[in-house]
């Protein structure tokens, strides 16, 4: 089987052509947030030779192949991609929220490959995750579980972007860890970062302020993992996304924390397949649900 998978990112689509779960083409496409869904058309009308499905991973709530509020999609409320995709290229298509794609990705063909319940956190921009019980993607009653970044881990703490107060996500993302470490700099004279990936290489160089903001995501991560290790108790917990390049620094106070608050042995482990995870776990959906059927 060959499957056209496709992850929607806020700033690119990353499209890999995969069969028997290896990637046979990948590619990245600057993502237009304004025509994402005629872009998606282009992609699978570009593709499709030889073609047996499209798996979709998209931000957002997704039920049903319905996406609903996807982030850095502002002007998408709610909006049937399966349905229109289906229809219009009739080609039979899965849409699924793209950490699970993430998760069920890590989780079967990646660091969790040999496990039956894995949680897997995405850190990013925002913050996402996925669970994953007897090698599939629990969802939930009403289809929206592992909305991990929502954890409260401060009552009546940080304002998150979902309107909230005190969520993993607010004190975690990428914007959170820039903002902390360039408010830290402008008190002290000292230069701003542009970016997480400049904080991580300052770190390494020794940097105090860098270290600092690093470490305390870190043990806020912890927290987190603590809560959810102690409801769930997974074979292992992955960390992934753009933020786990940071683990070097970052592993030994997420580790700490978690000895900290749960007096067990925890397998906490980073992802190892990168931008392929959702890619792969796209073709996983598509092979475990097959056709006709909604994951």
């Amino acid at each position: 089987m060959r499957i056209l998978s496709i992850d929607v990112g806020g700033h690119y689509f990353k499209i890999g052509i995969v069969e028997e779960r290896r990637i046979l083409k990948f590619l990245k496409k600057k993502t237009d947030r304004k025509n994402v869904l005629r872009d998606l058309e282009r992609i699978i009308k570009n593709n499709r030779k030889n073609i047996d499905g499209v798996a979709v991973g998209f931000p957002g709530l997704v039920k049903d192949g319905i996406v609903f509020y996807p982030p850095n999609f502002p002007d998408i409320i709610e909006l049937d991609v399966k349905g229109i995709l289906s229809k219009d290229l009739k080609i039979e298509t899965i849409v699924e929220n793209d950490a699970n794609l993430y998760a069920i990705g890590e989780a079967i063909e990646g660091a969790g490959k040999g496990f039956k319940n894995v949680i897997v956190m995405t850190l990013g921009t925002g913050v996402g995750g996925g669970i994953i019980i007897d090698g599939k993607i629990y969802k939930g009653k009403d289809g929206f579980a592992g909305e991990i970044g929502h954890i409260v881990i401060e009552k009546d703490g940080e304002l998150c972007g979902c309107g909230m107060r005190g969520c993993l996500e607010s004190y975690v993302g990428a914007e959170r860890i820039l903002r902390d470490f360039n408010v830290l700099k402008r008190k002290r004279g000292g230069k701003e970062a542009k970016d997480v990936k400049e904080i991580g290489e300052l770190g390494r160089e020794g940097d105090e302020d860098a270290i600092f903001v690093i470490n305390e995501a870190g043990r806020n991560i912890g927290v987190a993992i603590s809560s959810l290790v102690n409801i769930l108790a997974p074979d292992v917990f992955i960390i992934g996304g753009g933020i786990s390049n940071l683990w070097d620094i970052m592993e030994k106070p997420v580790k700490d924390e978690v000895r900290r608050r749960i007096k067990r042995d925890v397998e906490i482990r980073k992802g190892v397949l990168g931008d392929n995870a959702g890619i792969i776990g796209g073709y996983i959906i598509f092979e475990q649900y097959g056709r006709n059927k909604t994951p």
